[in-house]
């Protein structure tokens, strides 16, 4: 979830809210970096990968506008932005749907991996 993005006019709070939201939210938003970067350590290999984006842009979003509305609390408790910045956000990302200016996007990632044999264990 480290890639998760939502349009915002004021460049400073939307990419605040970006981390705040990610940091709220997932508790290691970064696994699949340190997957890729450790699994033959623990006996597997790669073999294929894939990623998904999922992005609405416009007037028709449905996912990434209520994961706003359901997460944005998280970040009012977590106390990583003000609750003031928080509420405002969430105003904006409304006001953008309707204007159709409503921008948001995650990458999903999946790995396909192998357990590596030890000709030896055999």
């Amino acid at each position: 979830y480290e890639g998760l993005s939502f349009g915002h006019s004021e460049k400073w709070i939307g990419r605040q809210m970006d981390q705040a939201l990610v940091e709220a939210t997932f508790k290691r938003p970064d696994i699949i970096r340190h997957l890729v970067a450790n699994i033959d350590r623990c006996g597997w290999s790669i073999q294929d990968s894939k990623v998904e984006c999922v992005a609405e842009i416009g007037k028709d979003a449905s996912y990434w506008s209520s994961f706003a509305e359901c997460y944005a609390p998280r970040v009012k408790a977590s106390g990583l932005l003000d609750a003031d910045i928080v509420d405002q956000w969430l105003v904006d990302q409304a006001e953008n749907l309707d204007e159709g200016k409503f921008f948001a996007s995650c990458n999903y990632y999946t790995l396909v991996a192998q357990k590596q044999v030890n000709e030896n264990s055999k």
